[in-house]
């Protein structure tokens, strides 16, 4: 029996994140945006990288 082995191809993504990282995206929006909640995720956490990445079709 084989086993079906399926692939992402993540292209550009990387890039993209690495650029998130650099220009401190995350830092400048949790800096603009006030807490409301006792979130676990701040604004610009990981939750604006998935925002970004799900734009770009990830």
């Amino acid at each position: 029996m084989m086993e079906c082995t399926e692939t992402l191809n993540l292209a550009h993504y990387g890039i993209v994140a690495s650029f998130v990282n650099k220009l401190s995206l995350v830092v400048f929006l949790d800096r603009h945006l006030s807490k409301s909640r006792s979130h676990t995720v701040s604004s610009g956490q990981e939750a604006a990288k998935a925002v970004i990445l799900n734009g770009l079709g990830l």
